[in-house]
């Protein structure tokens, strides 16, 4: 049992506990911080979302006491899906069970709509402030329900119209650009009623059901003399949501008139302005709603209104680049021109601080005048001890005038007593200044900005002690105006109680030796044509943006390649090669500021090197510069229609460092031209897979022939009219012990890039005379086997003597060879190519022109190129039985090379159907898998026993 005593202690503890927990539940009751939940119908990352939630916490955070605030956002602009709605829904019912909210701020229709709509059963009886919602729409949203007010979206269409027209008074027809959704096509309607309503007599015209590239292509014919509004826009009319900014500055940036937008978080885009809508006001006036309901005011009692919401905006910048005036009283700007005192604010500066030691100095003066007052006094009683050194001082003041004679330095000393400075006949040697014109005791006027603050901190260290001598080179001003590099030491001497009694030492003329550095490191590290930083350059810039990169940070090189560029050279000549180089660094320059650095790092490849940023920056700037170079330009007297390619790598995502990095970049460039040329690609994992595996296969084929895993393999050729063999294709084949069997698509171009293809040319066609002498005494006499010659080969001035010697020194007649080519040596200069093929021609082979049909596929190179045969590619045999337009250029491609003596062989022939179109056609022969697969030397003269 338990005991009295015990009995009254445990019920004084429980009485005390229970006194605890109520006292505390009062406390918490009387503390609770009022709640508000703010819901947006679209994502933060749009600016009008954006700024009306800056607008509402701004509000809400301003006023007297604590708020709490919860957000949601519903993103329906990106995903109007009623599912994920529904999912939202639920997620706030469990986020929110048990938690109460005092007030509910919602932005734009789709969020006010889903509130009342479940309102009753997620927040019954929680008052509701609304904005971004037009009046029109509000009673079909809200019907019955009470306990909601708000602020209207109302953009003020007719007060920017008449901006419009007092701006631009030549008006002659207006454009409108706006969403296809319902919202955006009742702004459309609005802007389309005013126009007509101040301005009966000019057209309007509606841009919205074009796709945003189409309207960019329209608004560059435009002239000033059109009016182009855009209302509500982030959907093109072919359904891809972008933010709204995205596509007006889009259209700005195309357009020649400037742009009128309704909001104003659409300016800064490239958007001219207008009467504008402000989100941040909305919000703004949202929150001081919420704030009043609060405050223990009804909802119902608060009349929704708009008032206060708009601002009279434009963008200075948009108004300058078309010579616009004329704007309302009462306008506000952005992109102001700096101040003065901005824009002179270093200058300014320097000034104060010359000011500042002006005034020190003359402070100093007066300390020195008093203590020389003083010293007279000591000097009168002490003249007789001064006449017994007198003596020793002359001869001391004889040495050193003689020694700074004969010394090639200057002489300079500073007395701390009487403040005056000694300068010797040198000094004004190396200046041209006149003796008695320069004022000994102001060097540092003359002293260049650039190092002025550095030489007087290395003065101040030394007079402090912390230094042991003073040793500074540093730029004077000389008497013509020029700048000279010269060398200024010193030492400090000090009085015994450790104060500066002297500063004194010598001034050496090195302007040649830092003028002759100088233009060492010019040359050591930057390209003399475009005065960019070259390779060496880029990398220390490089490394040096990586190192300063924060964690949360990445550094982006950009490799950018002039798409074409030996094409130029070979046409108009290096001059104006070397202009077209100018022209693209003088592009690239333009990005340069302090975290983007330009260099060029070798013939026409260029990097840009961005510090700081992010993945998608670097990406979005790839995509800027290809659209930056990418502009016509006039080099004497020709337009030039320029276009490059970009790799981006990223660090530290792609690698480690600079070297490692340009390779990853280098790779994606090599991947976008492949693509097409004129775009930009990041490079990616799977580049990186592909970097690896060619890695693997360039190592690969540099041992291949080392351990004899080259072959040839022979694909037959056969005469369309008889259906006999008339020759084979010599193909080269590649068994790797480690790769297995490698397709030639893989490795011809690494042999191309690498130097071998010259190496596995000559082994095909060694290997193809050796089938010919075998096949010989067997009978098999009256074949040709056809050898591919790679433009790398064509270009070797020795490759022709190369390959006649060969058939001399194999005693095999030329005429049993066919040479075939493609179109790519017209890349490589036709008239050395012509010039070697017309040799080879002339010993007796015959040349063939492969894979006519892709690539530049010009007929004029039928008449150029001394060719015997076409080769139609398989990819247009391919199309031949379901493109009219194939078959009938197939057709003509026969008859016109029969009419120039050409005979015709189509390649890649694979059903019976397709032979019979070509034998119609005329065509004189084809090879593919109809008759047979490339095989071994074996297999050939099987056939051809076959055959015969």
């Amino acid at each position: 049992m338990t005991t009295p005593t015990r009995g009254r202690a445990i019920a004084k503890f429980l009485t005390v506990f229970v006194f605890l927990f109520a006292g505390f539940g009062a406390r918490s009751e009387t503390a609770r911080v009022p709640t508000v939940l703010v819901i947006h119908s679209y994502n933060v990352e749009y600016a009008w979302t954006s700024d009306i939630h800056a607008g509402i916490l701004q509000s809400v955070n301003s006023s007297p006491g604590q708020h709490l605030v919860y957000t949601e956002f519903l993103d329906w602009k990106r995903f109007p899906d009623e599912a994920l709605v529904a999912r939202e829904l639920s997620l706030l019912s469990y986020k929110y069970r048990g938690r109460r909210i005092d007030v509910i701020v919602t932005s734009d229709d789709k969020a006010l709509e889903t509130v009342v709509r479940n309102r009753s059963e997620l927040f019954p009886g929680v008052p509701v402030v609304f904005t971004g919602v037009y009046k029109e729409s509000l009673p079909a949203i809200i019907g019955p329900e009470r306990g909601i007010t708000g602020i209207f979206e109302d953009q003020d269409v007719g007060a920017t119209i008449r901006y419009a027209f007092g701006i631009q008074p030549r008006a002659r027809a207006a454009y409108i650009v706006s969403d296809r959704d319902a919202s955006g096509q009742a702004v459309e309607r609005r802007l389309a009623s005013a126009i007509s309503s101040i301005a009966p007599s000019i057209p309007v015209r509606s841009l919205s059901y074009l796709p945003i590239a189409s309207i960019e292509a329209a608004v560059r014919d435009f002239t000033t003399d059109d009016l182009l509004f855009i209302g509500s826009y982030s959907i093109d009319a072919e359904g891809t949501t972008f933010t709204g900014e995205t596509l007006i500055g889009r259209i700005a940036a195309a357009a020649k008139t400037p742009v009128y937008v309704l909001n104003t978080h659409h300016l800064g885009t490239g958007a001219f302005g207008g009467n504008l809508l402000s989100p941040y006001l909305l919000g703004a006036t949202a929150g001081e709603l919420a704030l009043r309901i609060l405050g223990g005011e009804s909802a119902d009692s608060i009349e929704p209104h708009a008032a206060g919401t708009h601002t009279a905006l434009f963008d200075r910048k948009v108004a300058s680049r078309f010579g616009l005036t004329g704007f309302p009283r009462g306008t506000s700007f952005i992109n102001h021109e700096q101040s003065p005192l901005i824009t002179y604010r270093r200058e300014i500066g320097a000034a104060a601080f010359a000011f500042f030691l002006l005034v020190a100095f003359i402070y100093v003066l007066a300390l020195s005048v008093r203590k020389t007052k003083k010293l007279a006094r000591d000097l009168s009683e002490r003249n007789d001890e001064l006449v017994s050194v007198k003596a020793h001082l002359e001869k001391s003041e004889e040495r050193f005038r003689l020694s700074a004679i004969g010394s090639n330095d200057a002489l300079w000393d500073w007395n701390s007593s009487s403040g005056e400075t000694y300068l010797s006949d040198r000094w004004f040697e190396m200046t041209g200044y006149a003796q008695n014109r320069y004022d000994k005791n102001d060097f540092a006027s003359i002293v260049h900005p650039d190092e002025r603050e550095r030489f007087e901190e290395a003065a101040r260290s030394h007079v402090r002690g912390e230094t042991p001598q003073l040793n500074e080179e540093l730029r004077v001003k000389c008497a013509n105006g020029s700048w000279k590099w010269i060398l200024v030491r010193g030492r400090a001497l000090r009085a015994a109680d450790g104060s500066v009694s002297r500063f004194a030492g010598s001034i050496t003329d090195v302007d040649s030796r830092m003028t002759e550095r100088a233009e060492i490191e010019n040359l050591a590290y930057y390209d003399q044509l475009t005065s960019l930083p070259n390779r060496a350059r880029a990398k220390a810039m490089a490394e040096d943006a990586m190192a300063g990169t924060p964690v949360d940070r990445i550094c982006a090189l950009l490799l950018v390649d002039i798409d074409d560029f030996k094409l130029v050279n070979d046409t108009y000549g290096h001059g104006v090669g070397d202009k077209l180089l100018m022209h693209v660094a003088k592009s690239l320059s333009t990005l340069s500021n302090e975290s983007i650095g330009v260099a060029r790092v070798s013939g026409d490849e260029f990097v840009v090197i961005a510090a700081r940023t992010t993945a998608l920056a670097a990406e979005r700037l790839g995509g800027l510069v290809v659209r930056l170079v990418s502009r016509k330009v006039e080099i004497d007297g020709r337009l030039h229609y320029p276009s490059v390619s970009v790799g981006v790598a990223l660090w530290p995502d792609h690698g480690s460092g600079f070297d490692d990095i340009l390779g990853k970049a280098d790779a994606a460039l090599h991947r976008a031209k492949s693509m097409g040329k004129g775009r930009h690609l990041v490079f990616n994992e799977e580049l990186q897979s592909a970097l690896v595996n060619r890695k693997m296969l360039e190592t690969g084929l540099r041992s291949a022939f080392d351990n004899k895993e080259f072959l040839v393999a022979y694909q037959p050729q056969v005469d369309i009219r008889t259906g006999g063999i008339s020759g084979f294709e010599a193909l080269a084949r590649w068994s790797s012990d480690v790769h297995g069997d490698v397709s030639p698509a893989s490795f011809i171009p690494i042999a191309e890039d690498t130097g071998q293809i010259d190496r596995i040319g000559m082994f095909v066609l060694r290997s193809a005379v050796e089938f010919v002498k075998r096949a010989g005494p067997l009978g098999y006499t009256d074949f040709t086997v056809s050898v591919n010659i790679s433009v790398r080969q064509l270009a070797d001035p020795n490759f022709a003597l190369r390959v006649i010697r060969l058939m001399r020194e194999e005693g095999v007649d030329p005429a049993r060879f066919v040479l075939e080519i493609t179109e790519s040596i017209v890349m490589e200069g036709v008239s050395e190519a012509v010039e070697r093929l017309e040799r080879l021609r002339d010993a007796g082979f015959s040349i063939a022109l492969d894979d006519f049909g892709k690539g530049y596929s010009s007929l004029a190179y039928l008449k150029t190129l001394p060719i015997n045969c076409v080769k139609i590619d398989k990819a247009f045999v391919d199309d031949i039985l379901t493109e009219e337009k194939t078959r009938v250029l197939a057709r003509n491609i026969v008859q016109l090379s029969h009419q120039l003596g050409f005979t015709v062989v189509a390649e890649g022939v694979e059903s019976g159907e397709q032979l019979e179109y070509l034998r119609e056609c005329g065509c004189d022969g084809y090879q593919g898998y109809l008759f047979g697969k490339p095989a071994s030397e074996g297999d050939a003269i099987e056939r051809l026993s076959l055959a015969h």
